[in-house]
């Protein structure tokens, strides 16, 4: 399967405003259904003027917004998002978010346990984290709650339904700068490691009797568990999990939005979002995007992920609606 991630908005603390919501999404489009979704697809831009012009969500009207969710309609993908309401967060929340994430990386993974590569890789991930400005920051965290996200909605809803998907991810992040930027090489080098920690102490959700064959290759075994996991496990041999790094390792390459039509369809959906949160695309433009939700695997959450960086506080705000109605529509 082919996920194509774009983010929208500043992720930047405002000033003056109420409600100010930034968020990364992901549209993942079977590699069977590619082909003949972006034919038509770029037959849809001819007709709304674009021709083989870039188009972005920020430039359609409400009636445009709602052709291109019929459109998508069609055919079996899913569209992930996680937002951030950037009114609610002031740079010293970010900045002591931050500062215990980088502590927690040596909490959780004591030196002694660790080994020299491991460690190596350790060091240089805080050293990352610690110069990420906020902005980048507060983007990092929500892209690494999206792909978490994306793994584990994508393998169980086309486990179900187009199974030999599992057997390839490949990742296209839209690319803002020509360059590899710092928070890209953190993304890059973070990732994989991290998502494959959070599979090994959460188990990984499989579905009773949905075929997994084609992802067979990715369940892994070894002798024990890592180092630094054995004293949480004990003595289990042998030891089963999934291997997410592999699943990222080489898989995941930034791509310049302008010549990729994935790209584009995401950039769509996630200002669509995040423009309708912000009360400027009216909901007949984006009532129908939920259907292209997938359901959380996690029971009591939302198929839209709102994430906040401070401990308390139930967030009531009139972009809830935009959560609970994609909610009662996804799949």
């Amino acid at each position: 399967m082919n996920i194509y991630i774009d983010e929208a908005g500043s992720f930047v603390v405002p000033e003056d405003k109420a409600n100010s919501i930034s968020g990364v999404g992901a549209l993942i489009i079977p590699e069977a259904l590619g082909a003949e979704l972006f034919s038509k697809f770029q037959k849809i831009k001819i007709d709304l003027g674009f021709d083989n012009k870039e188009i972005k969500g920020r430039d359609l009207n409400e009636s445009q917004v709602s052709e291109i969710i019929y459109f998508l309609r069609r055919y079996d993908i899913i569209f992930e998002i996680t937002v951030i309401d950037m009114a609610l967060h002031t740079d010293e929340i970010i900045s002591a978010h931050k500062a215990r994430q980088i502590e927690l990386l040596s909490e959780d993974n004591p030196i002694e346990t660790l080994t020299e590569f491991v460690a190596a890789r350790i060091s240089r991930m805080q050293g990352q984290l610690s110069i990420l400005s906020n902005q980048l920051y507060v983007q990092y965290v929500c892209m690494f709650q999206l792909l978490s996200n994306v793994f584990n909605k994508s393998t169980f809803y086309y486990s179900q339904r187009l199974p030999s998907e599992l057997a390839n991810f490949r990742w296209y992040v839209d690319a803002k700068n020509t360059k590899i930027t710092s928070y890209e090489e953190l993304l890059m080098d973070s990732i994989g490691p991290a998502l494959q920690s959070i599979s090994i102490e959460k188990k990984f959700p499989q579905l009773k009797n949905a075929d997994y064959s084609y992802f067979e290759k990715y369940l892994k075994t070894s002798s024990s568990p890592p180092k630094h996991l054995q004293k949480a496990f004990g003595d289990v041999s042998p030891f089963e999990y999934v291997d997410i790094t592999d699943i990222f390792r080489n898989n995941l390459s930034y791509v310049p939005s302008d010549t990729n039509l994935g790209i584009q369809l995401a950039d769509i959906l996630t200002t669509s979002i995040r423009r309708a949160m912000n009360n400027t695309l009216q909901i007949d433009g984006w009532k129908d995007i939920g259907a292209l939700m997938v359901q959380s695997v996690e029971q009591g959450k939302k198929s839209m992920q709102l994430v906040h960086l401070y401990t308390n506080g139930k967030i009531n705000a009139p972009y809830c609606q935009v959560v609970e109605i994609t909610n009662r529509m996804s799949k």
